[in-house]
């Protein structure tokens, strides 16, 4: 049999008749196949109304208006005497229209798997149902794959999991469906063929049988010639024929024998036993099957492995009866086929299915094929999740209800009346199973169902999401923590604004006031409102801190510095507040201290000061004493790691409070009438700065004799003589020239109160109510300061200052005022286009540094 390799084609005239004959076979099937693939079209487009709302209409312009016409209108041309000449390209382009409508549609919607099953649906119908033949079916399927992909690639946001799993198994059904297609087309050429051939046969068996009786009528000569003509048709065949005797010597091999065994005939004329042909393994069998045949009248039919003259083997399939003469047998006669091909096909789908065993076996999810009553199989990682074995799982006694809970039982049960019923059911859906342990864990499982008759077969994929339920969960608690802390925080922010504003007021009032000649009483009155207005703020400031620390938006800021400056600074702090109570205050300082060091001297200040603080406050004789020490060298990093102490001499903290000394809003005297006021905040903010440098911070005390607070720190000791000791602050009587300020400020009190405080320093203030006020009001020359409040209706401080700066380009200084107090709040405006920034609540010796700083003021 003669093919062209690609198109699969005989010769002209012999192809001709193979496609009547095949038109013929095949209009039946390819009539109700595609009214049945219109039909099942028309009906997905009934699920896309059930699921779809966005592209509804798009999807039913494809399925309705073009690709169900177009598989009716073949429908009805094949009634038609001109369907024969052109169905083959009808089919063609049903196949692509109907593959890239579902193509669209998935790429649209990748996670529906309605769209996948179509797809893979349209594959099936395309290269096994509608008779198509294989090269075009070929053709539109791979066709169908790259315009898959390059829609894909076009697409937006598509996950790659998705691409890659369904180039999967359209790629896979492609493969198997070209070779299905492939041999489906040729196993029907070759019957076709066979069939020719036997009508052949049996037309001349025919006029053979006929001559024979004349034959047998008239003379031996024609028995013969006779003989003869069934030599040249076993010449003409494409198969080997021979005959044996009953040694099993070749009496007699056609043309293709001796083409397909690679013998000459003058080889066969020497003499060549049939079983020497046999491969060895196969010898023994092949004589036994030889010597049954003798037995018997039927056509007896074996398969060996037959060797060729260059020792090379190949299978084959022997068709043979003995030859009777006057009902004696004398041989042998048969014919044998060449079954290579099938035998490489047969083997490649071995390999193929030995291939997806060891990818289910490998997978990592679980899978198993359920015939509705028990386990016809099961992977590693099934038995893995439910904690049995392959044994057990697929025993015929198994019972799916013992790895179900109550609710999960509920759910497979309603399933299993929906399939029965006929009703569609979502392939992936979750429920709880119950471990050979008694652990339940919650799985996810994608189903099909497999097309088999009896039992059904379902396909399932299980994934394990207990923890991935968990983790969902967990985030869900800690972002819910993030938003309540950032609320929080926010809360907190617009509070300290809030209370700062008014304070701009009072501070700025007992300023003034201070410098009204008053009597000894209000001097009193207003010393205490002083005191009682520098605590708030510092209240204010801690709980911020807080809040900044709790948030995890506080940075160390490393810089080089000299770190007898941290006791300096200490010294000067707090001399004079021990002198205020006839306290001693002491700084003792190793020797073997670095000294220079590396690390952020501003939080390590605020833990000194807060403990040297908290030890005045509780001490009223006796002594304060700030100790340090070095505990630690490492000399390859240069880390050191030094011990601070203080010590007092104060009241002293009972034992049984001193664990929840560190903890926020802790206070050591709980009673309503406790002696010593305080956020309980200063503690719990040194502990997180003290964790934040890498170290530690503890208490040792005895009530009624003291206490000493202590912490330790991990710097970078430095060869570099950095001096960061800051300047001794200008004291209050430091006097700046006569300033011009615009000051534009939207509260009234502040107005009062910044302008009666500036001028009473000797500034001249012009006010403005808003930044767009600001912007009218100014006059080149005019004024030495711009003093610009952040917050303010119609225009905000920053647009204002930008706006002056893009109008003017010798614009004297802009200082903002606000009474936002978080850290870097200074930077952030700066970089927003602000020379300076004052916090809220203003005091003279913060405005006279910042005019100072700016290089606007003159020591009187």
């Amino acid at each position: 049999m003669k093919l062209k390799p690609i198109t699969l084609s005989f010769p002209k005239a012999q192809e001709a008749e193979y496609q009547k004959s095949f038109f013929n076979d095949s209009l039946i099937v390819c009539r109700v196949a595609v009214l049945t693939s219109a039909i099942l079209y028309a009906a997905f487009g009934l699920l896309d109304k059930l699921m779809l709302f966005d592209d509804i209409g798009l999807f039913f312009v494809i399925r309705f208006i073009i690709v169900v016409p177009f598989l009716l209108l073949i429908f009805l041309l094949s009634f038609t005497k001109i369907f024969g000449k052109i169905w083959q390209y009808l089919l063609f382009a049903a196949y692509l229209i109907g593959g890239f409508g579902i193509i669209l549609m998935l790429v649209r919607y990748p996670e529906n798997q309605i769209y996948y099953m179509g797809l893979m649906l349209v594959f099936l119908a395309g290269y096994f149902f509608i008779r198509l033949r294989f090269s075009l079916a070929s053709i539109a399927g791979w066709s169908l794959l790259i315009l898959f992909n390059i829609m894909m690639l076009l697409a937006e946001n598509l996950p790659s999991l998705v691409v890659i799993a369904n180039n999967f198994f359209f790629i896979s059904a492609n493969v198997l469906g070209t070779f299905a297609a492939y041999y489906i087309e040729i196993s029907n050429r070759k019957n076709f063929y066979l069939a020719t051939e036997l009508n052949k046969k049996k037309a001349e068996q025919e006029e053979i049988n006929k001559s024979l009786e004349q034959i047998v009528k008239s003379r031996t000569s024609e028995l013969r010639q006779s003989e003869a003509r069934f030599r040249n048709l076993a010449y003409l065949l494409p198969l080997m024929v021979y005959e044996i005797d009953l040694e099993g010597n070749v009496t007699y091999a056609n043309e293709q024998a001796f083409s397909l065994l690679g013998y000459t005939k003058e080889d066969f004329e020497k003499g060549v036993n049939i079983f020497s042909l046999v491969a060895p393994e196969d010898r023994e069998s092949a004589i036994r099957e030889f010597e049954k045949s003798l037995s018997t009248n039927d056509v007896f039919s074996y398969e060996w492995q037959i060797v060729k003259k260059d020792r090379s083997v190949f299978p084959v399939i022997d068709y043979s009866s003995p030859i009777r003469i006057n009902n004696q047998v004398i041989g042998v006669r048969g014919v044998v086929v060449d079954v290579s091909e099938q035998k490489e096909a047969e083997q490649a789908l071995k390999a193929s299915e030995e291939k997806y065993k060891l990818l289910a076996e490998n997978a990592f999810d679980g899978i198993y094929l359920f015939n509705g009553k028990y386990f016809e199989y099961v992977n590693k990682q099934f038995c893995k999740i439910i904690e049995y074995s392959y044994q057990e799982l697929t025993h015929k006694d198994f019972n799916l209800s013992d790895i179900l809970t109550e609710e999960s039982k509920k759910l497979v049960q309603q399933r299993v009346e929906y399939r029965k019923k006929g009703l569609d059911v979502p392939s992936l859906y979750e429920f709880q199973v119950v471990t050979k342990t008694g652990k339940i864990k919650d799985v996810e499982v994608n189903t099909s169902a497999l097309k088999r008759d009896n039992p059904p077969l379902i396909l399932g994929i299980m994934r394990d999401v207990t923890e991935y339920k968990k983790t969902k969960k967990l985030e869900s608690e800690v972002l819910a923590a993030r938003q309540s802390a950032e609320f929080k925080q926010n809360f907190l922010a617009n509070m300290s604004h809030e209370i700062r504003t008014p304070l701009t007021g009072i501070i700025g009032l007992i300023e003034i006031m201070q410098k009204e000649p008053l009597s000894s009483r209000l001097q009193e009155y207003v010393k205490i409102l002083r005191s009682s207005s520098e605590n708030l703020t510092e209240i204010i400031d801690q709980v911020l801190d807080f809040s900044k620390i709790e948030a995890g938006k506080v940075k160390l800021k490393p810089t080089i510095f000299k770190l007898e400056s941290l006791f300096e600074n200490a010294r000067v702090l707090f001399d004079s507040l021990c002198y205020k109570k006839d306290l001693k205050f002491k700084v003792v300082a190793g020797n073997d201290l670095p000294e220079n060091i590396s690390a952020d001297e501003k939080r390590l200040s605020q833990i000194i000061n807060n403990l040297l603080s908290n030890a005045v406050k509780f001490t009223e004789k006796g002594t304060v004493m700030l100790k340090a020490d070095l505990i630690a060298r490492e000399k390859a990093s240069d880390d050191v790691v030094i011990k601070i102490e203080v010590t007092d001499t104060g009241i002293g903290i009972p034992s049984e409070k001193q664990e929840k000394l560190f903890a926020p809003f802790a206070q050591i005297d709980e009673q309503d009438t406790r002696a010593f006021e305080g956020t309980g905040l200063g503690l719990s903010i040194c502990k997180e700065l003290v964790n934040m440098h890498g170290g530690e911070i503890g208490v040792y005390s005895k009530y009624k004799e003291g206490s000493t607070f202590w912490f330790t720190f991990t710097a970078r000791e430095t060869e570099t003589e950095i001096s960061t000791r800051k300047e001794k602050q200008k004291p209050a009587k430091f006097v700046s020239k006569k300033l011009k300020i615009l000051f534009a400020e939207d509260k009234a009190v502040n107005q009062k109160v910044v302008k009666l405080m500036l001028t009473a320093m000797g500034h001249e203030v012009v006010l403005a109510q808003n930044g767009q006020q600001a912007i009218d009001l100014y006059k080149p020359g005019k004024f030495d300061m711009i003093l610009m409040d952040i917050q303010m209706p119609v225009m905000d401080g920053i647009m204002a200052a930008n706006r002056l700066k893009k109008k003017y380009k010798d614009l004297p200084p802009v200082v903002g005022l606000s009474a936002n107090a978080f850290e870097g709040d200074r930077e952030k405006y700066i970089a927003k286009g602000l020379d300076e920034y004052i916090t809220k609540p203003l005091v003279e010796d913060d405005f006279v540094r910042v005019v100072e700083k700016l290089g606007l003021g003159e020591e009187a």
